[in-house]
């Protein structure tokens, strides 16, 4: 057990969270003020004031719990609040089974490199296209702008490239 100062016990872990929740819910409401002012007030013309009242409130709240409070732990909060660094992590999105979450980088990659591999050689016609595999995925990770008319797959004979400026001199001349 620590010393205690005189008429100031230790907060114990419940009443530090309070306190916290206290701190962070006046300070975010003297930093929303002047944004809300305007809003409290369409309804009710003493909206702003009776938000201003609460906003005191929660003040006049800390004041008396910072009174009560033994000044090591008031240093020691002082020194997170000024150093300390809030993190909201969000939950991850729910996946349905069989599913994964995929950044678009990391499938642009993925699909570069399946087309540069195995579409930019095929010489596949007929059947054999409607059944491959890699046509379909790629239909409906990353389908083509257009159709072409004369090719049995869209991607057959391409060359994927992931900027405008990896294409090389010779190819930009043909493309066009």
């Amino acid at each position: 057990m620590s010393r205690k100062e005189e008429g100031r016990p230790d907060l114990n872990r419940r009443e530090k969270h309070g306190m916290e929740i206290i701190m962070a819910c006046a300070s975010e409401m003297h930093k929303t003020a002047p944004m809300l002012k305007e809003r409290l007030t369409m309804k009710n013309p003493y909206g702003y004031r009776l938000f201003k009242m609460a906003l005191g409130l929660l003040d006049k709240a800390l004041c008396l719990i910072y009174e009560t409070t033994p000044i090591r732990q008031l240093q020691q909060m002082r020194t997170i609040c000024l150093s300390g660094a809030v993190t909201l992590n969000t939950s991850p999105a729910l996946t349905p089974p069989g599913y994964t979450a995929v950044k678009d980088s990391d499938m642009n990659v993925l699909c570069g490199a399946a087309v540069n591999e195995k579409c930019s050689l095929c010489m596949e016609e007929g059947n054999k296209v409607s059944q491959c595999e890699l046509r379909k995925t790629l239909m409906t990770v990353w389908p083509p702008k257009e159709i072409p008319k004369y090719r049995p797959c869209p991607y057959q004979g391409v060359k994927w490239y992931d900027k405008p400026g990896d294409i090389p001199e010779d190819e930009e001349a043909t493309e066009g």
